[in-house]
């Protein structure tokens, strides 16, 4: 995990990548982020977690060990499955005290993704985060998802 401190007090963002151990890209973005921020010129805190599914990363493999997918299982359950007690503990000890969090997928081996952005769009707050993102698509997340593929047709219903 990386923490950049800003020089003035804030929200806090938090970037997380690689849930599915073998997107790659997210996590120089992350790691790049906090990395090139410069925290003088920064309100608030940023805290990166480059690779969320270790095990997974380390198999070159989408799911954990046991077979599951982790981004299925939030937000866990400190009893349950593996999946479940690390999706548990991240978002026990840690996405709880973000105000916003950037949780970045991108297509792997055989796997093709559209930008997206998903949120919770009734809430303004969520909104305005997303607003200035350049996306193909945004969803309001809710099951089912409704998504907009803006250049792609017209949006689609997708259950997670």
């Amino acid at each position: 995990m990386l923490v950049v401190n800003g020089r003035w007090p804030g929200r806090t963002l938090c970037l997380t990548a690689a849930v599915h151990g073998d997107e790659l890209n997210g996590i120089e973005i992350v790691r790049r982020v906090l990395y090139d921020i410069n925290p003088g010129k920064l309100s608030g805190r940023i805290v990166g977690i480059p690779i969320v599914n270790l095990d997974g990363f380390r198999r070159g493999s989408r799911y954990l060990s046991d077979r599951r997918d982790l981004n299925r299982h939030f937000p866990g359950s400190p009893d349950g499955s593996l999946a479940a007690r690390i999706a548990h503990s991240l978002f026990a000890e840690i996405l709880v005290h973000c105000d916003v969090l950037v949780d970045i997928h991108t297509g792997s081996l055989g796997r093709t993704n559209l930008p997206q952005v998903r949120a919770d769009m009734r809430r303004p707050e969520a909104a305005e985060v997303t607003r200035g993102l350049a996306t193909s698509s945004s969803c309001t997340a809710r099951v089912p998802a409704t998504c907009q593929t803006r250049g792609a047709g017209p949006g689609h219903r997708r259950s997670p």
